[in-house]
């Protein structure tokens, strides 16, 4: 690990200077920054667990949410193995034992389990009552051959525990197409203790391209910025505005996207320590400037603090004109009639997935066919999603001036006109459910164009 010099981030206790430090080992599984690890070269057996492992305090229900177990990982060796846990003499009054797996036996304080389990133990440690924040502790975890060689590792245990927020962001509109953006990392630690290393994700969509890149973080794909912070400190209470920030020029004809954001402490066993990606090219960019003001957003936009991750959308400032024309279908009752539904973007935004066209039959009509999507092999489903008497069917996007068209087979009934109109839509990115956008986020150029008829004539 190397370091990268000097950046300046501002805190609530004044602007600071701290290094940060270039990650390495960017590797499926690497505990190199969380853990501790022993091997057995003879049987090749080895072993891994947290470094550390933060623990509520007695009685405190608050804290990080879905916190994992303490678990240790082996790769298996030759012939039988075993597994026991113990709390270390000593931290009897700092630690217990409280749920062992099934294929486990023992008590609050030493578990032993069978080769049954396999490559790794799950025990959930609890803060003894009485303990205080900060006190310490140890678990010993030790994985071997029944009756041969036995690997031991310990995980140091710790009373009260770094609880880390972002500042998330509801919005972000009026980018300029193929503008930069430079989300800035609010950061703030609501536990009992010092954040002592902090990690931090940028995810963003595939089209949009990163134009400056922190030198302490890893750019595994073109879309996902993942940074290593382990020297930065923040104490409890304290919050921080992560500098350098990294900047990305988004597209210059989509007009949705967004961005996800994702941070936590270094050093703790966390999930993103475990999966952290390999390969990808590392940034060079270095912070020159101290005292950079933290960017100006209005309350109207913040959600507050969050934990972990947060998905902001973006709203570019780019205008589309979706249109759709008017069909004529001739024919007596009872005749069938195939109709395309056209729908053309004009430009010069795309609207991605932010558009479906509604689709009203003529009155009496009754659909036979209609467009199918497949959804495995020789296998389809109903594309367009059946509302009354409406079929839904979204658009997925359409480059300037190109179009897409749906077909329907109708058997027609009385003369009448039915109904095509355009409606803009998109996955709210706080829940997988589908809403409605607000009239105004197209930025339709012509709306009157936006409605025609399926008139049925004789």
């Amino acid at each position: 690990m190397t370091s990268t010099g000097p950046v300046w981030f501002r805190s609530s206790h004044g602007v600071r200077q701290g290094w940060l430090l270039a990650g390495a080992g960017f590797v499926v599984g690497a505990l190199l920054l969380a853990g501790v690890a022993v091997t057995d070269r003879g049987s090749g057996s080895s072993l891994s667990a947290p470094a550390v492992y933060y623990l509520r305090p007695y009685g405190d229900k608050k804290g990080v949410e879905d916190k994992r177990p303490v678990s240790a990982h082996a790769n298996r060796g030759k012939g039988t193995h075993q597994w026991s846990v113990e709390v270390e003499a000593g931290s009897e009054s700092t630690v217990t034992l409280l749920r062992r797996p099934d294929e486990c036996g023992g008590d609050d304080s030493h578990v032993t389990c069978g080769s049954a389990l396999g490559s790794s133990v799950t025990v959930t440690a609890a803060a003894v009552k009485g303990s205080k924040v900060g006190d310490t502790g140890f678990l010993r975890f030790t994985y071997g051959a029944k009756g041969g060689k036995e690997l031991t590792v310990r995980t140091k245990v710790v009373v009260g525990e770094p609880v880390v927020e972002i500042r998330a962001r509801k919005k972000h509109t009026g980018v300029p197409p193929g503008g930069g953006i430079s989300p800035s990392f609010v950061v703030r630690n609501t536990g009992e203790l010092p954040v002592r290393g902090l990690g931090l994700s940028l995810f963003t969509d595939p089209s949009w391209t990163f134009t400056k890149q922190g030198a302490s973080c890893r750019f595994p794909r073109e879309d996902l910025a993942w940074c290593d912070m382990p020297d930065l400190r923040i104490a409890p209470g304290q919050t921080v505005t992560v500098r350098p920030a990294l900047r990305m020029r988004v597209s210059r004809t989509e007009m949705y996207g967004g961005y996800r954001q994702n941070v936590w402490p270094l050093a703790v066993g966390s999930v993103e320590d475990d999966i952290r990606l390999g390969g990808g090219q590392t940034g060079t960019s270095q912070a020159r400037a101290a005292g950079v003001e933290p960017e100006r957003i209005d309350d109207l936009v913040l959600d507050g603090f969050v934990q972990r991750e947060f998905r902001t959308p973006i709203s570019l400032a780019q205008r589309s004109d979706y249109e759709v024309r008017d069909i004529d279908v001739r024919g007596e009752p009872g005749v069938e009639r195939r109709v395309k539904v056209t729908i053309r973007n004009n430009g010069p935004g795309n609207p991605v997935h932010g558009t479906q066209v509604v689709v009203t039959p003529p009155p009496g009509a009754q659909v036979l066919k209609q467009p199918m999507t497949e959804i495995e092999e020789d296998y389809y489903e109903p594309y367009c999603v059946r509302a009354g008497a409406d079929y839904k069917c979204g658009v997925d996007g359409l480059e300037p001036g190109t179009s897409r068209t749906f077909e329907f087979t109708l058997r027609l009934g009385e003369q009448g006109a039915g109904e095509v109109r355009i409606e803009d839509y998109a996955q709210d990115w706080t829940d997988p459910a589908v809403h409605v956008l607000p009239p105004d986020w197209r930025h339709d150029s012509d709306p009157t164009n936006d409605r025609a008829v399926i008139r049925v004539l004789r």
